[in-house]
């Protein structure tokens, strides 16, 4: 890889010494530290990651560095640091590119992995495809997550796994009231990515977005659309998508 600038995302003082490490044997062969780098390396678990996505706009080309639990997104844990250093000063990398989504409405954002509406009540949950409504009633909440997302929250609510890198977004609501009145409630569906989705919740709820900046609101409406941009992640490793799930799961 030829030198250029970085940064590194650390968010755990326990970190800091590998950080320091890296950057300084990357410095030794013409990289330099920037605070708006090309390339963009995470030291820390997906959380991190996710974040370093966000903080940077999605418009940098990231490397992650396993320091949490999982680890999905990434080729290297902490014991292979001077392995990736390695890869990165004399390997050729390839860019894996992935699909991002918008948010518009009550609230302007991207996604990589999911958006989560939940609450400790009930919530008054809509969920249309374009004016045909999907859902309308109560529940303690919805996940909509991407295929890269579907290994997360949504795979805690018993849906399945997207073995796909294409396009494509998934649904699971979270406790829906089943009754006499709604006896047949559709909890779980694979959105269409060609007609505009619309979300909307009303009561005492958080709103989070990639697991990160939970906000507290009492009434959220949302669009939810396939982004004209993708995110691009570096490889040095040839992992395939089956092995990464396999590992992350089991």
């Amino acid at each position: 890889m030829k030198p250029c600038s970085f940064y590194i995302f650390n968010y755990q003082q326990e970190n800091e010494y590998l950080k320091e490490k890296i950057e300084s044997e990357l410095s030794v062969h013409g990289f330099y530290k920037d605070e708006d780098p090309e390339l963009v390396i995470s030291l820390g678990g997906d959380g991190t990651f996710l974040s370093s996505m966000h903080q940077t706009d999605f418009k940098k080309r990231y490397i992650s560095i396993n320091r949490g639990h999982l680890g999905f997104f990434s080729d290297y844990d902490h014991e292979d640091i001077f392995s990736l250093v390695d890869d990165i000063i004399n390997k050729d990398y390839f860019l894996e590119e992935i699909p991002l989504y918008d948010i518009t409405g009550d609230k302007n954002d991207i996604f990589f992995s999911d958006i989560a509406i939940t609450s400790h009540k009930t919530l008054n949950i809509s969920l249309s495809i374009d004016d045909e409504n999907i859902f309308k009633g109560n529940a303690s909440g919805i996940v909509i997550s991407s295929a890269k997302g579907s290994t997360g929250f949504n795979y805690s609510l018993n849906s399945p796994v997207c073995f796909i890198s294409s396009p494509f977004l998934q649904y699971s609501l979270i406790a829906p009231v089943k009754n006499r009145l709604n006896r047949n409630v559709i909890s779980k569906g694979i959105l269409p990515l060609d007609k505009k989705i619309f979300l909307s919740a009303l009561g005492d709820l958080h709103l989070s977005v990639d697991g990160r900046e939970d906000e507290d609101l009492k009434e959220i409406n949302l669009e939810v659309s396939l982004k004209d941009q993708k995110v691009s992640l570096i490889h040095f490793k040839k992992i395939s998508l089956v092995q990464r799930i396999k590992r992350s799961i089991n």
